[in-house]
C-alpha cells in the first residue's frame, strides 16, 4: 500500500469517525432535549412560542388546494405575513393568470375577487374566501392556514395561573396542550425535538372544529419555516393545503407589499361583521 493510498484511508477514516462523532453528539443533545421537555412541558410550550417570534415577517410562494363536497381548487399562491397583523395572500391559476388577492390589515379585510371584478370589504371576524376557493373561515384562521402559525390571542390576558388548568399530555413522543378561552377550546402540539409547534386546533359553537398541522419545516436564515401546512375542516367536510416551494425569512420590505391595486370598474361590497 503506497503512502498516499494509506493517507488516504486515514482521512477518510477520521472525516467518518468525527460525523459519526457529530451524529452521536445530535442524537444525544436531542435526546437530553425531548426528556427535559417531558418533564418540564411549560418550557416547550415558551421555546415554540420564542421559536414563531423571531419570525418577524416572510414570503412564501407555491401550490394551494382546496378539497370540498362541493367542488375543488388547485392553484398557486404568494403568502406574505408581517407581524403581527398583516397578511396577503394572491391566488393565481396553474398557468400563473391571476384570480383573486386577499388583504387582511388588523381586522379590516379586503377580498377581491378579479374575476367577478367584485371587491368585498369587512370589518369583522370573518372572511368570506367561499368565491375564490369555496372555503370560509376566521380571520385568525385565515392566518394560521397561510402561516402555519397557531393562534395566540388572549395568552397575555390570562390570570397568571391559567397554566395551572391547562391540560397537557405526551402523544407519540409530541406534547399536547389543552386550554379554554370561554367557549372557544384550543389544542397545540409542540415537538421536543424542533422545539416547534406542529399542529393546532380550535373550535367555537356555531363556527365548528378547525384543525391544522405542519408537516415539513424548512431551515431558513437560521429560523424553520413552515413549508407544508394543511387544513381541515371535519364538520365541512373541507381540506386546504399549501406547499411552499419557495421561502423567504425576515425579507426586507417592499413598497406596496400590503395593498391592493383595484380597478376602476370593481363593484365594492360592504358586508355586515
Amino acid at each position: 500500500m503506497s503512502d498516499v493510498f494509506r493517507l488516504r484511508s486515514v482521512l477518510i477514516g477520521a472525516c467518518v469517525g468525527l460525523l459519526f462523532g457529530l451524529s452521536s453528539c445530535t442524537l444525544l443533545n436531542n435526546q437530553r432535549s425531548t426528556e427535559f421537555y417531558l418533564a418540564h412541558p411549560e418550557a416547550l410550550f415558551f421555546k415554540a412560542v420564542e421559536q414563531m417570534q423571531k419570525v418577524q415577517s416572510f414570503r412564501g410562494e407555491g401550490y394551494l388546494t382546496f378539497e370540498s363536497p362541493e367542488g375543488g381548487f388547485t392553484g398557486l399562491t404568494t403568502v406574505l405575513y408581517r407581524s403581527p397583523d398583516s397578511l396577503r395572500v394572491t391566488l393565481r391559476t396553474n398557468f400563473g393568470v391571476p384570480i383573486g388577492e386577499l388583504l387582511v390589515l388588523g381586522e379590516n379585510v379586503w377580498l377581491y375577487n378579479l374575476r367577478e371584478k367584485v371587491l368585498y370589504r369587512s370589518r369583522g371576524k370573518e372572511v368570506p374566501l367561499e368565491g375564490l376557493i369555496g372555503m370560509r373561515l376566521s380571520v385568525g384562521d385565515v392566518f394560521t392556514a397561510a402561516t402555519g402559525r397557531p393562534l395566540l390571542e388572549g395568552l397575555a390576558d390570562l390570570a397568571p395561573t391559567w397554566w395551572d388548568s391547562m391540560q397537557v399530555e405526551p402523544v407519540d413522543g409530541l406534547l399536547r396542550y389543552r386550554f379554554r378561552f370561554g367557549e372557544n377550546v384550543r389544542t397545540y402540539v409542540a415537538d421536543p425535538a424542533k422545539e416547534q409547534f406542529v399542529a393546532f386546533s380550535s373550535s367555537w359553537p356555531g363556527y365548528g372544529a378547525f384543525y391544522c398541522q405542519i408537516g415539513r419545516f424548512r431551515k431558513v436564515r437560521g429560523v424553520r419555516l413552515p413549508q407544508h401546512i394543511q387544513v381541515i375542516r371535519p364538520d365541512r367536510r373541507e381540506r386546504l393545503a399549501v406547499y411552499f416551494r419557495r421561502l423567504e425569512a425576515n425579507p426586507r420590505p417592499r413598497q406596496g407589499d400590503f395593498s391592493l391595486k383595484i380597478r376602476d370598474d370593481v363593484d365594492v361590497v360592504w358586508l355586515k361583521s
